[in-house]
């Protein structure tokens, strides 16, 4: 049992990470340059997190 707790914990702290967006990060720590570089990957500024914000 214990190992199965830490198993589906393990595994959704590896989906925060795989959803983590770098547009977003960039935007709210003021970099400019990230944001940039997302924006030229073709990086939906639409994209919300799950409260609803937007990167810009």
């Amino acid at each position: 049992m214990k190992h199965l707790l830490l198993t589906i914990i393990a595994a959704l702290l590896l989906m925060e990470t795989a959803f983590a967006d770098p547009i977003h990060d960039a935007a709210e720590n003021g970099n400019l340059s990230g944001v940039q570089a997302e924006l030229e990957k073709g990086v939906d500024v639409n994209a919300k997190r799950e409260g609803g914000s937007t990167p810009l």
